[in-house]
Formats: C-alpha cells, sequence, structure tokens
C-alpha cells in the first residue's frame, strides 16, 4: 500500500517592495551596463531598436543613446504621453578629456506668426548627470539617463495647460506655426595654461517629437 504524506501547510512570505521600470536619472539599466562591457554590441527590446548620435570635437567626443524607439521609426526620437525618454551618454576616453560637468535637457519651444521669426521656450527641464569633484576626477564612461515629458505647462497667464504636441504648419502667405522638443547635451571641459584656467563648453542638440 502507498501512503501519500500530505503537502505542508503554505503562507505567502511578505508582501513585494514597490517596483517601479523607470530607472532613475543615476540608475543603471541592465541594457546600459551591457553597452559599457561590450562595446559595439547593441541590446535590443523585441519591437525596439536604439538611435545612436555621436559628436566629436578636437578635445571631447560622445555619443548619445536614445533607447526603446520603435523599429520602424525615423531618425528622429519620438515619444508619447507618459513616456519617459531613457538613454545614456557613452564618454570616449574620458580619462584624458578633463571634463567637468556633464548634463542633459529637454526643451520645448513654439514659434508663431512669420516664418523665421525667434522661437520662445516654454518648458526646459535640466539633469545634471556629473560633476567633478575636484581637478582630478574622473567621469565614468557611462552616463544613464531617465527623463520624463512633463505633463502640463503654464502658459503667458499661468493657466495650467496640457503638454502640447509637435507640430509644424505654414501657409503661402509666409505664417508658421511650430511646437518642437529637443535635447541638449552640454560637456563642460577645463583646461589650464600655465596659471590660466579656460572653460569650453560643448553642445549637442538633437531634435524629437512628442504627441499626445
Amino acid at each position: 500500500m502507498i501512503i501519500i504524506e500530505p503537502l505542508p501547510l503554505y503562507s505567502s512570505s511578505d508582501p513585494s517592495p514597490d517596483y517601479t521600470a523607470v530607472a532613475g536619472v543615476r540608475e543603471v539599466t541592465v541594457e546600459a551596463a551591457w553597452h559599457s562591457e561590450l562595446p559595439g554590441v547593441e541590446i535590443r527590446t523585441r519591437g525596439t531598436r536604439n538611435i545612436v548620435r555621436s559628436y566629436k570635437s578636437k578635445m571631447v567626443a560622445f555619443s548619445v543613446v536614445f533607447q526603446h524607439q520603435q523599429a520602424d521609426a525615423g531618425q528622429v526620437p519620438a515619444y508619447c504621453q507618459d513616456d519617459a525618454v531613457t538613454g545614456f551618454i557613452r564618454i570616449h576616453d574620458a580619462r584624458a578629456s578633463k571634463i567637468t560637468c556633464i548634463s542633459i535637457s529637454l526643451e520645448g519651444e513654439v514659434e508663431l506668426g512669420l516664418a523665421g521669426k525667434s522661437p520662445r521656450s516654454f518648458t526646459n527641464t535640466t539633469f545634471d548627470l556629473w560633476t567633478a569633484d575636484d581637478v582630478h576626477s574622473v567621469p565614468p564612461n557611462i552616463h544613464n539617463f531617465t527623463i520624463p515629458f512633463p505633463q502640463t505647462i503654464e502658459d503667458r497667464n499661468k493657466v495650467e495647460r496640457a503638454l502640447p504636441s509637435s507640430i509644424k504648419l505654414s501657409t503661402r502667405a509666409g505664417l508658421a506655426a511650430e511646437i518642437r522638443y529637443a535635447f541638449t547635451v552640454r560637456v563642460t571641459v577645463q583646461t589650464f595654461r600655465g596659471m590660466t584656467r579656460k572653460i569650453h563648453r560643448y553642445v549637442y542638440k538633437r531634435d524629437c517629437t512628442f504627441s499626445r
């Protein structure tokens, strides 16, 4: 005769801690970690791809990677409501670059009236990714960022309104209406010649689109 012992009583463990899939500005994603260890290898989520743009000058070189873009999208990063902008900046030859500050901004501008009129900024959020502690500080090679699109903005009358979608309209009479967004990466380099200190600021700007 076969005797089957009853299964032990089961009780659930403590509830799981709160979890969010969106990394903080300074948190490292698995994808970015793979990029930092395996140069030239691109890790993709199914149905998505990365958009990579590079900047190079005599004193500094870096690449900006915008992650999780639709595989069939164009070359401009595109986002929708409630999306977070995720990616990282890779500094090339960080030890020799004498970098003192790295930041990224999300900017929104509106242009109304005659084509060529100066645009007006309606949102600008900057995240400092790294700042040198002293003249001997060397930045990491990889700087991750996660930037949430703001839900609302304030108009000139201080009335809160929903963040507008990207648009571009024009007429034969030369009138234009455009709402555009862009990311701006700023890398500051400090050099010395004798006792003279010189600050060099390198700016890379990349357009993106937003739709509600």
